[in-house]
């Protein structure tokens, strides 16, 4: 472990008597302000004995503090001070926020108070007090909520404003330090590089060990400087964070007293309201006002009722004997077997749009042939009976197809239905007629003429 040179050991190795007049003064002269400079740092180190640190070294001469020790000190220094850094600037900013939103909160109040107040304006008695009530109640907890918003931005919030500045001078002192360590280790280089070229010039060799011993000195008071602002601003961060937060939760414990007392009076006085007390004026208003309106013409009789009119008879008005069920006869040429279709071959498929060539065949144009035209669709003469519908006065009637005639459930109209049948059956020879002459007559092939396109 290396140690910082005292002005003393600059000339421990050279006996007083071979020193020259000037060196003698100058040795005393450091030796004088090395001893003012110790007694300083027990004056003012003095104070903080009721404060340890455990990992700054307490006050103690150059000489007994390593180079190690003090790169340490300062190194942790530099990283506790970034970390304050952020987590300072994260609680300042979580309470302004949380300031910002109780602002937000109370104007909502006001509004809502307001709202309140102005339905009151159009109500009775009784509604309007309770609305008035509660209004005035929201309005004195946003008169609390804004005084301990005040108080939290004036203890918690501006106060962490000012570590901002703090912590820089802590890092300017670390900055300064750096560059103290820096000339030192420049200022070792060089007494090594003499002591090797210049051996026996001990004028140059005290030289540089003056400098160099003055350098360790700097070192030594940047690093006391650096660990006392570091020391004192731990000191003051605790003291501001425990009377800041104990002012803010004292102003939040006043408002949310304030606003439960303010919110607790009106509670039991709305609740004790009788809040049913308008309903006779307003029956009273309402009828009287529909009184009047409906004998606004005294002279005139109220206007009739219409009847309801109904777009269908009632079920009632078509009993079932009026209309008995009716019996069909089926027509004979449902049951006549229908002609097969024929399937379509590929050759009848129509042409597609897309042609594929084989890539080391020519490709030809050759006329394409004209689709064979769709069949002809088969016709069949179906012929369907339409029952004669029976009437209350008309009786029922029902043909028979295999006899020809007719039965009739009155005598009277025999002649009729022995017309009406003969007509019928020459109907059903016809049709069977033109049938038989459909299928035996085949379809006429279209007629093919010559393809407009030649062949190559």
């Amino acid at each position: 472990m290396t140690y910082y040179a005292s002005p003393a050991s600059a000339y421990a190795g050279i006996p007083t008597s071979e020193l020259s007049t000037a060196q003698q003064v100058m040795l005393q002269k450091q030796q004088q302000q090395q001893q003012q400079q110790q007694q300083q740092q027990q004056m003012y180190m003095a104070p903080m004995s009721a404060y340890p640190s455990p990992t700054t070294p307490t006050a103690a001469p150059p000489s007994l503090i390593s180079k190690d020790e003090q790169a340490e000190s300062c190194q942790h220094v530099k990283k506790a001070i970034q970390r304050n850094e952020k987590q300072l600037a994260a609680i300042r900013s979580s309470w302004q926020d949380m300031v910002k939103a109780e602002t937000r909160l109370s104007r909502k109040d006001i509004k809502s108070a307001q709202s309140l107040q102005t339905l009151a304006a159009h109500e009775p008695a009784q509604l309007a007090t309770m609305l008035n009530m509660v209004g005035a109640a929201m309005l004195n907890v946003t008169e609390q909520r804004g005084a301990m918003t005040a108080a939290v931005n004036q203890v918690m919030v501006e106060p962490l404003k000012v570590y901002k500045g703090t912590l820089s001078k802590i890092k300017t002192e670390l900055r300064t330090w750096n560059a103290a360590v820096n000339t030192e280790h420049k200022k070792h280089t060089s007494l090594d590089k003499l002591l090797i070229k210049e051996a026996g010039n001990r004028t140059l060799i005290s030289q540089g060990q003056m400098a160099l011993v003055g350098a360790s000195q700097d070192v030594y008071h940047r690093t006391l400087s650096v660990v006392d602002g570091y020391e004192r601003f731990e000191r003051q961060k605790r003291y501001d964070l425990q009377q800041s937060l104990a002012a803010a939760l004292h102003a939040r414990i006043q408002f949310h007293a304030a606003a439960l007392a303010h919110l607790s009076a009106c509670h039991t006085t709305i609740t004790g309201l009788d809040i049913m007390s308008d309903m006779p004026g307003i029956q009273k208003r309402i009828r009287s006002n529909t009184i009047k309106a409906n004998n606004s013409f005294p002279g005139m009789p109220p206007p009739p009722q219409q009847q309801p009119v109904m777009m269908m008879p009632p079920p009632s008005a078509y009993p079932a004997s009026a209309y008995p069920p009716q019996e069909y006869a089926p027509s004979p040429m449902l049951s006549m077997p229908m002609a097969p279709m024929t399937p379509m071959t590929p050759s009848q498929a129509p042409p597609s749009s897309h042609h594929h060539h084989h890539p080391r065949r020519r490709r030809h144009r050759h006329a394409a042939a004209p689709p064979p035209p769709p069949p002809e669709p088969q016709l069949f003469n179906i012929v369907v009976q339409t029952p004669v519908l029976a009437s209350p006065a008309m009786p029922a009637r029902t043909l028979d197809e295999h006899s020809g005639s007719c039965s009739c459930s009155d005598s009277d109209a025999s002649s009729d239905c022995s017309s009406a049948t003969e007509s019928m059956s020459c109907c059903t020879s016809c049709s069977s007629s033109n049938t038989d002459a459909s299928d035996a007559t085949p379809p006429r092939a279209p007629s093919r003429g010559r393809s407009r396109h030649r062949r190559n």
